[in-house]
């Protein structure tokens, strides 16, 4: 039994398939579609992993805190590299 804890959550919404960054980006609304497909053959059966849909807007609050983690998280990597 895997915990709760050790899940990796992908959070996704079926507007990703609508952005499209043009030919030459790789962010592309036919990628969505086919990383479904992955998805669902190589991990949809692995309980390491969640799939959940989401259709609502973040609110500011949430990026913020998306925002704090991102600083955190590099900081952290900045002193492993300094040796701080």
């Amino acid at each position: 039994m895997i915990s709760e804890k050790n899940k990796t959550v992908i959070i996704f919404s079926h507007a990703l398939k609508d952005y499209d960054f043009g030919r030459l980006h790789p962010f592309r609304g036919d990628r969505f579609t086919a990383f479904l497909k992955l998805y669902q053959e190589v991990l949809g059966n692995n309980g390491h992993f969640v799939l959940v849909k989401n259709e609502d807007l973040a609110s500011d609050e949430e990026l913020g805190l998306i925002l704090l983690a991102m600083r955190s998280l590099v900081c952290g990597i900045f002193k492993t590299i300094s040796g701080l």
